[in-house]
Formats: structure tokens, sequence, C-alpha cells
């Protein structure tokens, strides 16, 4: 993860802002991390946030498929966290063996 966060995660941020205008009537998210620090994981919850207000303008419905490593009990509290905000996202949780080992090229 970067040490400054919020710069990497702004690109982002920005995305979203900028999807707002004409999203797709779904939106598909894909989303796998082996590893949070603080700083980037106050980062994905505002980046959830910020689905959930997209998803509140009923432009369009968002889906969300989190992956993490099946052994990995701080990652499944902090996506329990991120459900409990973002409640009106669906979410798939799966587990995985290696979060590292995934690909979403390709993915819908």
């Amino acid at each position: 993860m970067p040490e400054d966060a919020a710069s990497f995660y702004f690109d982002i941020i920005d995305w979203i802002s900028d999807y707002y205008r004409t999203p797709c009537s779904n939106t598909y998210v894909n989303v796998g991390f082996s590893f949070l620090n603080s700083s980037s994981s106050s980062m994905i919850l505002k980046i959830f946030l910020a689905l959930k207000r997209l998803q509140e303008t009923g432009k369009t419905k968002i889906s969300c498929k989190w992956y993490y490593d099946a052994d990995d009990n701080d990652m499944r509290e902090y996506i329990d966290l991120i459900i409990d905000h973002a409640d009106n996202i669906e979410f798939e949780v799966c587990t995985t063996p290696d979060v590292r080992d995934l690909s979403f090229d390709g993915e819908a």
C-alpha cells in the first residue's frame, strides 16, 4: 500500500465524481486486498460512501464482489464494516487461498 494513501486514492475518487454524471445502469466493482493500512482503510471507506451516494441517485445499481484471503479475519471484519456503512450496495464476499493471485481482467 502507498505511504500517502490520500494521493493514491485521489484518482479513484476523481473517477467516481466524473462517473456520477453518466453512470452505466449497472456498476460492478471487484475488490481484493492482501493488506490495508489505516490510511488506506479510511480512503476505501470514503470510496464506498461515495458509491453509496451514487446508488442513492437511482442512476445505477451497484454490485460489489469482494475477495479476501480465507484466513484473514481482520479483513473480514473490515469488509463487514464497509457493508454496514454502504448498506444499499449489493455485496458478495468471496474467500480465496491467496488474494494476490487474482486477476480482474475481463470480469463483469
